[in-house]
Parts: structure tokens; C-alpha cells; sequence
């Protein structure tokens, strides 16, 4: 008992004077020399000075029965028994142990303090002291990054600068060509080597002293690593918008950056990362497939972030929040049922927080892109992306831009359904989905169509909103199906008359609504028949023009409107009806609003006709007050969240 207890930190310490056991100490070899003698004018690294030689590193066997603990990286929980400590000093800390997982991340998360390293020095703990928690995760990480970079220690440690605590730098030995390394390149690259981690032989940490700056001077034939690449850095490049070859190589440096760092530079923060990167445009396949590969990555690191510290404070719907956000990045399949298996298992022990562990059990159990939550997100992210800028309407596409250069489908013969003022494209790319059979149908679905049989075609003003459009839709690999163009509605409407392809519906949702008499917002169109306002008069006499049945076609087309302003609903149900497009009796009615929150903009239109007991309401057969199709958008999300109705009205024509 008193041999284990010498080699607990705390307890050395204390059994001063109790002669320490037997145990040879081989001279120190060449390559470990202590950094030389402090020169004028040049300070040493900030590390404890070696008393003794540091202890070699005893080769793998099975009669190895105990080994030292660097102090600093014991993670054995004061309740452990002797028994446990025990079985986890007898694992080798030099091979890839089994039950050990393939990829670096697995194999970091799997292994223990006891597994990376049994080096005891004074330089060690000077060196775990300039390192953040847990220190066995960032030297696993060192020796993963340098032996990336084949040896390259300078360049390896670049990647590494999240693992120094403030006010901590890394110092690299100029001499050491890390020819070792390099000749080791074949091994496994999990197997832990001690001559690569030992500190004060290639590499070692340094903390700054803002006071006594003589303590911070490194030696001589020393470097100290300045510039370190972070993925924050390499998010804020990639985000500037850069033509498709240097964005390709822009996404390889970050996906490159964070296999070396196994994403600890962001760790709890990966779904925001994910997030961040689904919203840059994307035009090519290359793109689209780096973008996957990235946010894959991410979902592997968050769900094996989430398992560490389950045991840690959390509150559940940390963890949904987290899934939800995957589930916005539209990242689907295998990676996001991975991070809402893992988080759904941790809820299970949670109790804590706003919303029952249940509750979020059941929410992840159902988490989609499609999903109510993860809407939610686009939908507060599409406030930002959805705004139309004066260099929106000058760049929008013409109708010769479109002929020249038309949207292309792997079945130009399809019919369309067409939606103008697409926004997001959330509508569209679901039922582009459905048709490819990516996602199941929905029991909300009232029009009982075949959804393989269309092609989707979308048009809107905001130039960010089309492209994230896009580049979803070419990351679900559905480009053959959907498409989106940046240009006005009257122009998507010419291009589909000229092109003379049949379209099945025209969806109209939730158009930005015109200036109430007296209003102010000068950025809202003046009128119903402003031509800034989607559904004008024009473009309606379009719509009812372009659907009218025609010889040896379908007899049937619709014209679906969705709006959460009551007065604007009302106006262009009026304005179709006028053309004598007849609406379609709805499968459940609204009668009443009791129950909905009413929106301002609605109550100061009913106090305009205060006292007027003809004005007729969004009330009645033809108002819906379910969703017509299977796949509701992000501004749903919202109104059904703060309980605001929807004023839906489905025409035949």
C-alpha cells in the first residue's frame, strides 16, 4: 500500500522522508540533454529546473504491474477502488489497445491519463501546468498533430494553439528535424511514442511573464510558434465569398485543420460551426462534398463531447438544442442519428432544466431537418438571409439571363410546381425530397399527389436566401429535382410561359405585406398593386393565365396561399376569386380564431373597421386551419410556436 501511495501526487508529499523503492535509472539519453544554460540576453523556457533525470519510459510487457501517474493527468474519482486503479495501470500505454475504436477521435476519447503517457519529471508537470483540461486529451492531440505533419513539430503544433492556457506559448527545438518521427511515419499512428511528447527534447511550453520579461527570452537554437491556425480564423476566410477554387481549398485547409486538432478548438461549439458553414454558397459538387465531410466531422466530435461530459452540469435542453442545430445545417442520415443517439441517451440522466427529460427524448426521437425545432432555427438565422438589399434587385436575373442559361432538370418534361417568394426553399427542397423518396410522407398531406412527378422550381429577390437554397439542395444531391433562381416573380412566370412546360400549382406564402394606410415602414410595398409587391396584379393575371387548362393537358391546377397577415390573405383571396378561380373547400375549416394570438398589424386592421358588422374574416369552408402540404416552412414553425394563426386558401383553376 505504501508503494501505490508514493505514486499518488498528493500523498508523495506527504510520506517525506519514507525511502523511495528501488528502481534503476539509466543515464539520460543523447537526444534528452537538458536546453542549454541561459546565455545574456536570452531567457530559458519557463519549466521547473531538473533535479534528477526525467524516468525513462519502461517497455510494454505483461509482468508491468504498476505505473507512475504524471501528476495533473490522474482522472480516478476519490470513490475508485485500488482494484480499478490497478486494472487501469496494467494497459499499455505504447500499442493501440483493443476495443479501441478506428478513427483518432474515438481512440482519444476511449483512452485514460493511464494510456497516453508514464513519464514523471518536473518538466512534464511544468509542461501539463501550460496545458487545459484534460491534459491527456492535449497530449494525444500534440502527438496526433505532429505526427500528421510527418514529424514537423513547428507546423504540427500550429494547429495546437486552443490547448495553451493564457499567457502559455510552445517552443520548438530549430535543431531537431524530427527525423524520428519521420521514420516512425509507418506505425500506427494511435500507438503513443514518449520520445515524441517528452518535453525539452523537440518541443516544449513556455509561460510568458508580463513582468520579469528576462523569465520569457527563449534560448538559443529555440523557436517559440506564433502563428496558430484555428478554425475560427479559417470559418471568418471561407466566409468571405471566394471563387469556387480557392473556397475548395479553403474547406480542404478546415476539414485538414480540424482531423489534425480532432476538434478540439471547438468542441461544445461544433453545431455552431456546422451551422455557420451550411450557410456558404456552394455551386459545385466538389463544394458540396467538402461541406459534408466537414460537418460529418463535426456531428463525430460533438457526440463524443456530449458523452464526456454527460456526467458533467448540463441541462437537458442544452442537448436538444445542440441536435436541432445539426438538424438546421441539413446534415441527415448516419452523422446526426449519431449525435441524437448519443445526446437522447445522456438526457435519460438528466433532470435538470425547462424542459423534462422526456420531452426531449421525444423531440430527438423525431428530430429532422423538417422538424418544428430546427425550422425554428432557420427561421430566426432567416432574418439575416432572407433580407433584400438594392443590390438584390439590381443583380436579379432577366428573362434572357434565364433563357440563356435555363434551370436544369434530369426530366425537363415534368410538370412544375412553382414557388414565388420561395425564401429558404424549405417547401420545395421537402417535396423535392418526398419525390426521391429521402422522405417519408406526411399524414398533413391533403392533396394526395405524386410528388415524383413534378419538378421544383423557386424564385426570390434575396440573392444569400437562393443561394442557401441551392446549395442544400446540391448537398442532398436533389439538384436534378429542385432549383431556385434568383429573379423576380413576374420573370419566373415569363421564363415558365415561354418555356411552355405545365405547371401543377403556384404556391404563394407568406408575401412580405404592403404598407397599412398610414403606416410608415417605408420598406414594405405601398399598395396591393405595387408592382414591389409579390402578388400584384400582374402577376396574378400571370398565374391565372399560365394555369388555365389548355388542349391535351391536365385539367386541374391549383394556386395555394398562405399568410399570416389576415388582411393580406383576405385581399388576394378577393383578387383570385375576381378571376374566377374557385376555391377549394377546406377538410377542416377554421371557425373561429379563439385560442390564436393576434398578431398587431391584424388588430389595427380591425380597429380601422371597428363598428363594421359586414367585414368578412379569414372564417369559413375555404380557410384551412391545417397545412395543406406535407411539408410545412420555417415561418409555420413560427406561428405555430407563439400560437399566430395562418390564413391558408387553396384555389383549383
Amino acid at each position: 500500500h505504501v508503494a501505490l501511495l508514493r505514486n499518488l501526487p498528493i500523498c508523495r508529499t506527504l510520506l517525506v522522508g519514507l525511502p523511495l523503492p528501488s528502481r534503476a535509472r539509466p543515464a539520460r539519453p543523447a537526444s534528452t540533454v537538458p536546453l542549454p544554460p541561459r546565455a545574456h540576453g536570452q531567457l530559458a523556457l519557463k519549466t521547473s529546473p531538473s533535479l534528477t533525470s526525467p524516468l525513462p519510459s519502461l517497455p510494454p510487457g505483461p509482468s508491468r504491474t504498476r505505473r507512475s501517474v504524471p501528476r495533473g493527468m490522474s482522472t480516478a474519482s476519490s470513490n475508485e477502488t485500488h482494484e480499478a486503479v490497478s486494472k487501469k495501470s496494467s494497459s499499455t500505454a505504447f500499442s493501440f489497445a483493443d476495443g479501441y475504436n478506428d478513427t483518432p477521435i474515438d481512440d482519444m476519447y476511449a483512452r485514460t491519463p493511464f494510456d497516453v503517457t508514464c513519464i514523471e519529471s518536473t518538466e512534464m508537470d511544468s509542461l501539463l501546468n501550460c496545458l487545459v483540461t484534460p491534459a491527456h486529451h492535449a497530449l494525444y492531440i500534440i502527438h496526433h498533430a505532429v505526427h500528421t505533419c510527418g514529424g514537423d513539430f513547428a507546423a504540427g503544433l500550429s494547429h495546437c494553439g486552443n490547448l495553451l492556457k493564457p499567457n502559455c506559448r510552445f517552443a520548438v527545438n530549430s535543431e531537431s528535424s524530427g527525423g524520428e518521427a519521420r521514420r516512425n511515419r509507418n506505425r500506427n499512428i494511435h500507438g503513443i511514442d514518449d520520445d515524441m511528447i517528452r518535453p525539452g527534447v523537440h518541443f516544449n511550453a513556455m509561460r510568458v511573464c508580463e513582468r520579469n520579461q528576462e523569465d520569457s527570452i527563449v534560448p538559443l537554437g529555440w523557436s517559440v510558434v506564433e502563428d496558430f491556425i484555428t478554425t475560427k480564423k479559417l470559418m471568418t476566410i471561407i466566409n468571405q465569398r471566394t471563387a469556387s477554387a480557392d473556397l475548395i481549398r479553403h474547406l480542404e485547409s478546415l476539414h485538414r485543420h480540424l482531423s489534425i486538432n480532432l476538434g478540439s478548438d471547438i468542441r461544445d461549439k461544433a453545431a455552431d460551426v456546422a451551422l455557420s458553414l451550411s450557410m456558404v454558397p456552394i455551386s459545385t459538387v466538389v463544394e458540396s462534398i467538402c461541406v459534408n465531410r466537414i460537418i460529418e466531422l463535426l456531428c463525430h466530435v460533438a457526440s463524443k463531447e456530449i458523452a464526456r461530459r454527460r456526467n458533467k452540469s448540463r441541462k437537458s435542453v442544452e442537448l436538444l438544442s445542440t441536435c436541432e442545430r445539426f438538424a438546421a445545417a441539413g446534415c441527415s442520415g448516419g452523422c446526426l442519428q449519431l449525435v441524437v443517439s448519443v445526446a437522447g441517451e445522456v438526457a435519460k440522466g438528466l433532470s435538470s432544466g425547462p424542459i423534462p427529460s422526456q420531452t426531449v427524448s421525444n423531440n430527438l426521437a423525431d428530430l429532422s431537418f423538417w422538424s418544428e425545432r430546427s425550422l425554428l432555427v432557420l427561421w430566426r438565422k432567416s432574418r439575416t438571409l432572407h433580407k433584400v438589399t438594392k443590390n438584390d434587385f439590381d443583380s436579379a436575373l432577366s428573362l434572357e439571363d434565364i433563357i440563356l442559361d435555363p434551370p436544369k432538370f434530369d426530366d425537363p418534361h415534368l410538370p412544375l410546381i412553382v414557388d414565388v417568394g420561395c425564401g429558404l426553399g424549405v417547401t420545395l427542397i421537402g417535396l423535392g425530397a418526398m419525390a426521391e423518396g429521402k422522405l417519408s410522407s406526411s399524414e398533413s398531406d391533403r392533396l394526395l399527389l405524386d410528388w415524383s412527378r413534378y419538378n421544383y422550381l423557386g424564385a426570390d429577390y434575396s440573392l444569400n436566401a437562393t443561394r442557401w437554397a441551392s446549395s442544400l439542395t446540391m448537398r442532398m444531391n436533389l439538384s436534378g429535382r429542385c432549383r431556385f433562381l434568383h429573379a423576380s416573380a413576374e420573370t419566373l412566370m415569363a421564363y415558365v410561359d415561354r418555356a411552355g412546360v405545365k405547371v401543377k400549382m403556384v404556391l404563394i406564402q407568406f408575401p412580405t405585406p404592403y404598407r397599412r394606410q398610414g403606416g410608415r415602414n417605408e420598406k414594405l410595398p405601398r399598395s396591393p398593386v405595387d408592382p414591389m409587391f409579390l402578388a400584384n396584379e400582374t402577376f396574378l393575371d400571370q398565374c391565372t393565365e399560365i394555369l388555365t387548362p389548355r388542349d391535351g393537358m391536365d385539367s386541374e391546377s391549383y394556386i395555394l396561399i398562405q399568410s399570416n397577415c389576415e388582411d393580406v390573405a383576405l385581399q388576394l383571396h378577393e383578387s383570385l376569386v375576381s378571376r374566377h378561380v374557385v376555391a377549394v373547400d377546406a377538410l377542416r375549416p377554421r371557425d373561429t380564431f379563439h385560442g390564436l394570438e393576434v398578431s398587431s398589424r391584424t388588430k389595427s386592421w380591425l380597429r380601422s373597421y371597428d363598428g363594421d358588422h359586414t367585414r368578412h374574416r379569414a372564417l369559413g369552408r375555404q380557410w384551412s386551419s391545417e397545412p395543406i402540404l406535407p411539408v410545412a416552412t420555417e415561418t409555420e414553425a413560427s406561428c405555430s410556436k407563439h400560437a399566430t394563426p395562418v390564413h391558408r386558401c387553396l384555389f383549383k383553376v
